[in-house]
């Protein structure tokens, strides 16, 4: 006597939708490769600006550094006080 084993329908499903779904996710990485990319290439000059922002004159021409070592809030405070700007504001 032979026992005929049934394949299971939901395994099968299951492991082709899981296919599809890694198939679409690689085609996909390079587009968002990009997009993060493109958002770092547009965030930097932000981040460099608030960093030079705050730094004081002499550590204008010192080494550059991507961090805020000290945060320098008299820069602020002659934009804000200073008449000319006003002006702007």
């Amino acid at each position: 006597m032979t026992t005929r084993i049934e394949p299971n329908l939901t395994t099968q499903a299951s492991t082709g939708l899981l296919r599809r779904i890694g198939r679409r996710s690689l085609i996909y990485l390079p587009t968002y490769g990009v997009w993060i990319a493109l958002t770092f290439i547009t965030l930097i000059p932000i981040w460099w600006m608030i960093v030079i922002s705050a730094r004081t004159r002499v550590e204008l021409f010192g080494n550059p550094s991507l961090l805020i070592k000290s945060f320098y809030v008299e820069n602020y405070l002659n934009v804000i006080n200073d008449r000319v700007y006003q002006g702007y504001m």
